[in-house]
């Protein structure tokens, strides 16, 4: 069966790129990555692992810090190029891409107002994380994210495509509802998505001192009602030392979630702080954006020393390095990084991305046009000339 996509092979010059794991820990050498297109091309890609007699690993959206789409001397079936999501606000039903993020599905279903528990980082595959479980802001109201999955579309080990529903193998829907990815490879999985009206939140940095700050945490969730959630990350972090991160959602009034907010926060370093009512797009944002302005940031830091004196450079790199401190626009920054880092394929589906985003106003918006209008040249002669990028996306 011949494929839309591409096999590559140790010798193929973009063959390292496409092996890289979003854990840097992980150095891992597949014997071949199939980059599919299509149902179509997965079938195909099968019949090249049973020809060559190759265990194989699937790529979703590649955020697996364990490396579970990667394995050594094997075949990855990488996942990346079948983003594609429907929302039918009539009958709250998702069907989303086997490589589709969580970026993809949450800006879909928010324009109908709608969501489902979902990852906390936008760049996170929905497939991983629904297959594995799936916690979320809206954890509390709406469970775990497999326990939102009604279908999916699966390739299974002897190479045979199937629709799994309640109705035609629940037995095996039941598995794939928290049971990871073994089952199969989903193309395609559905879900019952929610109607999300108004929330508040906040995302809080405090110092962490002694540490009893997580205690208080805790002490506080353990009495909150279902629509509050409070997700905490502890960090080393250069410029306040030990610190904890605790993104707070409800969807609850203001009156009745600020008490449980300002009880989190009694006696504690307040490092930042803002509490106000939010939308799920913002809430997400404010998380996603902060993870994107790291990653600018991370991308941009080795590149000035490249850079000499070249004034359009450093003109640039100063406007990455403004917006990465930007939630809202902290994608922007990452475009830019991935621009500046000649990488201007990854740059476009970085702003492609962000244009469908929400919370974007009609001036940011008017802004993310005029750039991807000027990158556009740039990767259409990188594609006239055969030069692919890693992320490239061809859905």
């Amino acid at each position: 069966m011949p494929m839309q996509g591409r096999i590559l092979r140790a010798n193929d010059p973009d063959y390292d790129e496409h092996r890289r794991s979003f854990n840097g820990m992980l150095d891992r050498r597949p014997a071949a990555v199939a980059l599919v297109e299509s149902v179509e091309d997965v079938l195909a890609a099968m019949d090249v692992a049973r020809a060559e007699d190759l265990r194989i690993a699937v790529r979703g959206g590649g955020h697996s810090v364990a490396g579970h789409g990667l394995l050594d001397d094997g075949l990855v079936i990488d996942l990346r190029r079948m983003r594609g999501v429907e929302i039918d606000p009539a009958t709250r039903r998702a069907r989303v891409q086997g490589g589709a993020t969580w970026e993809d599905f949450d800006n879909a279903a928010q324009a109908h107002g709608l969501a489902v528990t979902g990852g906390t980082f936008v760049d996170t595959g929905v497939g991983g994380l629904a297959l594995g479980g799936g916690i979320g802001f809206l954890l509390g109201s709406q469970g775990l994210t497999c326990d939102n999955i009604v279908g999916a579309q699966l390739v299974t080990a002897d190479g045979a495509l199937r629709e799994v529903n309640a109705e035609t193998d629940p037995d095996l829907l039941w598995a794939l509802r928290g049971g990871g990815g073994n089952f199969g490879i989903a193309t395609r999985l559905d879900f019952t998505v929610h109607h999300v009206g108004a929330m508040c939140g906040d995302s809080v940095l405090l110092g962490l001192g002694d540490g009893s700050v997580i205690g208080q945490l805790a002490r506080v969730m353990a009495k909150a009602p279902d629509t509050f959630v409070a997700l905490a990350y502890v960090a080393n972090r250069e410029e306040f030392g030990p610190s904890v991160s605790i993104h707070i959602a409800s969807l609850a009034d203001e009156e009745s979630t600020r008490p449980l907010y300002d009880e989190i926060l009694r006696d504690a370093r307040v490092i930042r702080a803002g509490f106000r009512p939010l939308t799920y797009a913002e809430i997400l944002n404010e998380q996603g954006g902060q993870a994107a302005g790291q990653r600018a940031q991370a991308m941009l830091r080795p590149l000035l020393s490249q850079s000499g004196n070249d004034p359009v450079f450093q003109q640039r790199y100063a406007r990455a390095s403004e917006l990465a401190g930007d939630s809202v626009r902290a994608s922007e920054a990452y475009a830019e990084a991935a621009f500046l880092g000649g990488r201007p394929e990854q740059a476009l589906i970085q702003l492609q991305a962000l244009k469908r985003n929400p919370a974007l106003d009609y001036v940011g918006r008017a802004r993310v046009d005029a750039r991807i209008e000027s990158i556009t040249p740039t990767v259409l002669e990188l594609r006239r000339q055969g030069v692919q990028d890693p992320d490239l996306d061809r859905r």
